[in-house]
């Protein structure tokens, strides 16, 4: 909340290696913009629930940032096959404004 992304992750650090502290990582790491990063810990965090809606929409923004629209279309359509309300997130939410005339949006829409 107050920007302290380093103080953060210095803190989650000793929060142990479960799936909440890795997503926790995982926004600090995007927040702070080191993406490879935050990746890393987004992916720890699939390992730890595979199949989870929120792991994978997190990675979806991810690939929004990073321009990734491969990355984009994967995880926002396997969000949205374990979640149907993250089709009204994704659409609504900024991260994605840039890719709603593209492809790999268009796809990661589809059941």
């Amino acid at each position: 909340e107050m920007g302290l992304y380093d103080e953060a992750i210095r803190s989650l650090t000793y929060s142990g290696d479960d799936y909440q502290s890795n997503m926790n990582l995982g926004l600090s790491y995007m927040l702070k913009e080191n993406y490879e990063g935050a990746r890393q810990y987004y992916e720890k965090a699939l390992e730890l629930k595979q199949e989870d809606p929120l792991a994978h929409y997190s990675l979806a923004v991810l690939g929004a940032r990073m321009q990734n629209e491969g990355m984009v279309r994967i995880h926002l359509r396997r969000a949205i096959q374990r979640d149907r309300s993250y089709m009204e997130r994704a659409f609504d939410d900024p991260e994605f404004a840039a890719y709603h005339g593209k492809q790999a949006f268009r796809e990661a829409m589809i059941r």
